[in-house]
């Protein structure tokens, strides 16, 4: 009896974050993401390089049985690359690669992987154009949307911790 009060003292009196479980989360772990709203490549507004874009993971990821990032978390990308569409043809393009995601424990986890869209690419109309004597420059490239709901699956790109109170 007096083992077990001993034991109850002993253990009433470790802080609580003591008892919290570190769950590792190995680089390589897939994290499907969804773009939250449009990215365009326009010829007037358009995303710019190092805009940041939001994303939601689309299903939990699971390591060792628990839940280290929940469905609907918010994770973020960058736009890496934005080519205006221009005049003979030359289509739009946006790139953007995913950067870090939430944990179920609030820490950010680094990760990796990207999109790349390209609108309708338009040269071979431009060359016809120059060839039938048409104005080959007024032919411009296509326009290019990155769509809200467009999924990223992404990759983590080095060990990460999450850490459990339980």
């Amino acid at each position: 009896m007096r083992t077990l009060l001993c034991l109850a003292v002993l253990f009433s009196s470790v802080p609580q974050g003591a008892w919290a479980r570190k769950v590792r989360v190995p680089a390589g772990t897939a994290v499907n993401l969804r773009t939250t709203k449009d990215v365009l490549a326009l010829s007037g507004s358009t995303a710019t390089t190092g805009d940041i874009v939001d994303l939601a993971v689309v299903e939990p990821v699971e390591v060792e049985g628990r839940t280290v990032i929940k469905a609907g978390a918010v994770g973020q990308a960058e736009v890496t690359f934005v080519q205006k569409r221009t005049m003979f043809g030359v289509p739009a393009k946006i790139s953007v690669t995913a950067k870090r995601v939430n944990a179920v424990d609030k820490s950010a986890i680094s990760i990796g992987n990207g999109k790349t869209v390209e609108g309708a690419n338009r040269m071979i109309c431009s060359i016809i154009g120059a060839i039938l004597r048409l104005l080959p420059a007024l032919i411009v490239g296509g326009e290019v949307t990155l769509p809200a709901g467009s999924v990223i699956n992404a990759v983590t790109t080095a060990p990460a911790e999450v850490e459990f109170s339980d």
